[in-house]
């Protein structure tokens, strides 16, 4: 998925948040061997959309924290800040995600045919979801315009209507026109008031707004933005007080346990991390978030969060691809199904993260560097 804990410039180097690498590799990957083992027919892990939700949250989180962190030099009650931030979010997500949808486009017929041929093994199964059936899909002018512009996630006939796992992406980017509103309305209106509203919202938009095939309308995921936005008004480095803190930290968490355990978990994780920042090492019962920041943030996980967002977007592609040759050859199909998930995962990684890594190094990150260069210029203006 598509934030960075070091995106962005005016950024000092201790604003980096290097425990969260290890939050958002760690749930890329979830998604990638959960939905190996959907489409392999040998579930072993939970339902990869708990990792999704894991994003929103850390999504909301790193954009309150960002904004915050650049207060200093771009104040956040101002139409000129709300561009650059528009810039900025634009040029990280549309790059990749242009580029992956048209590979998308050129090898849809492989895609639909692996789909057809892995939805084969339990054909039962697949009948209660008609949304995911392969035949559905068709790149029709409409269809494309609608992704482009990233307005997809707003009308249920597109939310779900290509081979990506991109519905979340209209979502992010639903979010980022909003946030820099919903940033000063929770601060302007309280962390209580905020709260409470995003639940009203989210019980509206599942009353009215439920058909969608996907939860790609924002109103239905409100309150996971809130809880990162939240949690990282909880942050030790802002100028807080402690009443402040506890009540940001205590309404995060209560939001955090209406979503799932996986939620709650990160949510906890998050704030005792930025929590301990402002701390010094003689606080002893602060040490363990110390030392699960150190396994949390290293060079397997800098590379996990640098090709999360395109290993996200491309995984199911070679799901579809590889899994329609070896499910198609009789030998693998006389395996078992741990083994036939195994070694489907295990090409998926592969060529998932090698893929994923061009993609980020020519791509993702130029389209970054693209953005920041742009919002110089604009400041440089003014």
């Amino acid at each position: 998925m598509p934030d960075h804990p070091s995106e962005g410039q005016n950024l000092r180097a201790e604003d980096y948040l290097g425990y969260l690498d290890g939050v958002r590799g760690g749930a890329a990957l979830w998604v990638l061997l959960a939905h190996c083992g959907i489409w392999g027919d040998w579930r072993w892990l939970p339902d990869p959309k708990n990792a999704v939700d894991i994003f929103m949250v850390m999504s909301g989180y790193l954009m309150a924290y960002h904004y915050m962190a650049r207060e200093r030099k771009e104040p956040v009650n101002t139409f000129p800040t709300a561009k650059k931030f528009w810039v900025r979010r634009f040029f990280r997500i549309a790059p990749l995600y242009y580029v992956v949808l048209l590979g998308a486009c050129l090898v849809a017929p492989a895609v639909r045919e692996g789909r057809i041929i892995l939805q084969g093994i339990d054909p039962a199964l697949w009948a209660q979801h008609p949304i995911y059936d392969p035949r559905n899909i068709h790149y029709t002018p409409d269809n494309i315009l609608m992704h482009v512009t990233f307005l997809f996630g707003l009308i249920p006939k597109y939310a779900s209507a290509v081979f990506l796992p991109d519905w979340s992406i209209g979502l992010e980017m639903q979010f980022y026109a909003a946030f820099p509103l919903l940033f000063l309305i929770l601060r302007r209106t309280g962390y209580l008031l905020t709260a409470l509203a995003g639940l009203a919202v989210m019980l509206a938009a599942k009353h009215w707004f439920g058909n969608f095939p996907e939860p790609s309308f924002l109103p239905l995921k409100l309150p996971l933005f809130l809880i990162g936005m939240l949690a990282a008004e909880s942050h030790g480095v802002f100028a807080r007080t402690s009443l402040q803190r506890a009540f940001a930290m205590v309404l995060a968490m209560a939001l955090a346990s209406r979503q799932s355990v996986y939620v709650l978990a990160v949510t906890v994780l998050v704030i005792s991390l930025g929590a301990s920042e402002n701390y010094t090492e003689k606080d002893g019962w602060l040490r363990w978030p110390k030392c699960l920041n150190c396994l949390l943030a290293n060079r397997l996980t800098r590379f996990m969060a640098d090709t999360s967002y395109s290993v996200y977007l491309i995984h199911g592609t070679f799901i579809a691809i590889l899994g329609g040759v070896f499910y198609q050859q009789e030998p693998f199909l006389h395996l078992t199904p741990p083994v036939r998930v195994a070694i489907l995962t295990g090409a998926v990684l592969v060529c998932s993260y090698l893929a994923g890594y061009l993609l980020f190094r020519f791509v993702e990150r130029p389209g970054i560097q693209f953005g920041r260069n742009l919002v110089r210029k604009m400041s440089s203006k003014t």
